[in-house]
């Protein structure tokens, strides 16, 4: 058992989580972190993203190495996945602070039942709660711009992630990218 953290050492390698400032995007970044990686949270909430590597970087596991810029090992920026030019700023960013990207983890996904910062009362508001309970509209009724939505964000987000984050790795010789969703 002892040998385990060495099978998942992870020192010196750069990893992008998007979705890194979600419930389970947070999880990423702290196992990736803990396993010694410079980890990089991109979410569209910049200032939930922010957050997240503020609170990661207090850790005692973020002693072992630093970031160039930030002398922290993680680095919260705001990114919009169903853009191409957000995603590709996404990588831009990750290279000019790591010089380099080894792990991709597409984490971020459109599902309003876990948007837990929603201030609107659900019970006094018919479209609020039908978007946090999509289960609640019967099929044929279901918006297509809720749908296109879902599909931009859950689908062609992770598609434009891939392509940019592969390109460097293919330049870099190798990298990882492990895509979630459910």
């Amino acid at each position: 058992m002892e040998k385990l953290p060495q099978l998942f050492d992870l020192t010196g390698r750069v990893a992008v989580v998007t979705g890194g400032a979600g419930l389970l995007g947070g999880e990423f970044c702290r196992t990736l972190m803990g396993a010694g990686a410079y980890t990089v949270i991109a979410d569209i909430d910049e200032a939930a993203a922010k957050d997240t590597a503020a609170s990661l970087n207090e850790l005692q596991f973020n002693k072992r190495v630093r970031s160039k810029e930030t002398s922290q090992r993680a680095l919260g920026i705001q990114t919009d996945i169903s853009s191409k030019e957000s995603v590709q700023q996404m990588v831009a960013k990750t290279l000019s602070v790591h010089n380099r990207l080894d792990i991709l983890v597409n984490g971020a996904a459109l599902d309003p039942k876990f948007d837990h910062q929603r201030e609107t009362n659900l019970e006094e508001d018919e479209q609020a709660r039908r978007l946090v309970d999509p289960l609640s509209i019967n099929f044929e009724d279901y918006p297509l711009d809720l749908w296109n939505q879902a599909l931009e964000v859950n689908l062609t987000g992770m598609f434009l992630c891939c392509q940019a984050a592969g390109k460097q790795m293919v330049e870099q010789g190798r990298g990882v990218i492990i895509n979630v969703s459910s």
